[in-house]
């Protein structure tokens, strides 16, 4: 009976559990006690496996800081974003996501004020605009779309706050406008900010953003941790991974016959020693041979010349 080969999904949930593993061992080593502690208890409480970006649990993610009012909490979630998947996007698509942008930070502002706690939405644009003014220094600000002192001549001079800081044309003059928003009695029914506080915008917004998410998620690449892990377990570096072992093999198996060629020349040349030694010390103890060489004179024809 043959072996079934691995479906997709198992492939994938073995990818997964592989880099879960390497986070785990990661943040043990760096003494991440708590993430720890939660990495596990998540992946116990992981029903779904998922094993995708998911548009919902991103909507949502940027959904509960407004929820919460951690201004804080939600620029890092939009930062991350941005950073990963929205920076390649191309003109189109990064005006959209411009665009929603300034929707979730209106919608931060609008929990704020309903809630009582307008200094909240203060913290928040009083952040946009140092960001703002950060870019400005930067780069050539460009002229505002609207003019800024429309929302200014919404108060009597007693009234009026202080004006923040000049901003970049990022976002245009619409965070000077929304910077007056907190301090107006009623801002749900200013015509600027109305429209902001009705439940259709509201829900328009989150169905753009999910809706958005989901055709960024839905081309862009898997994380690069996993990427590794499918990388590791492919054929290709199974097949280099034999190749090197059998490169070291056969290194190992040279590397002996080199050895024994080395002891078989230090033997050869300790007899070769010996054999020298030997002759050499034979031929001084023996004695004088007579002379009888091919060039010698014979004893009979010595003798002869001596009588002469």
């Amino acid at each position: 009976m043959t072996d079934t080969p691995p479906t997709r999904s198992s492939a994938q949930r073995k990818a997964l559990d592989a880099a879960d593993e390497v986070v785990l061992e990661y943040v043990a080593f760096r003494g991440f006690n708590e993430v720890f502690r939660a990495l596990n208890a998540a992946r116990a409480d992981d029903a779904t496996r998922r094993g995708a970006y998911d548009a919902t649990f991103a909507t949502d993610a940027l959904l509960k800081p407004i929820q919460t009012l951690d201004h804080a909490a939600l620029l890092d979630a939009w930062d991350f974003l941005s950073s990963r998947f929205f920076r390649r996007l191309d003109a189109e698509m990064t005006a959209h996501a411009q665009a929603l942008e300034r929707g979730v930070y209106r919608a931060y502002c609008v929990a704020a004020v309903k809630r009582g706690e307008r200094q909240k939405a203060t913290q928040l644009l009083t952040e946009l605009a140092r960001r703002d003014a950060a870019d400005a220094s930067k780069k050539p600000p460009s002229a505002p779309k609207q003019d800024a002192e429309v929302a200014w001549a919404l108060y009597d001079d007693d009234d009026r706050p202080i004006k923040p800081p000049p901003v970049d044309a990022r976002n245009g003059a619409r965070w000077r406008e929304w910077f007056a928003m907190p301090h107006v009695p009623r801002p749900d029914r200013d015509p600027l900010f109305a429209p902001y506080f009705k439940r259709e915008w509201h829900d328009a917004l989150v169905l753009s953003l999910r809706n958005f998410l989901a055709t960024v998620f839905a081309s862009a690449p898997p994380p690069k941790l996993l990427l590794l892990q499918t990388w590791h377990s492919s054929q290709a570096q199974q097949k280099l991974r034999e190749e090197l072992q059998s490169a070291r093999s056969e290194r190992e198996a040279l590397e002996e016959d080199l050895v024994r060629t080395r002891a078989t020349r230090d033997r050869l040349a300790s007899t070769l020693r010996d054999l020298l030694v030997a002759h050499h010390h034979g031929h001084r103890a023996s004695p004088a041979k007579p002379r009888g060489g091919l060039f010698d004179d014979e004893p009979s024809d010595a003798d002869d010349a001596r009588k002469a």
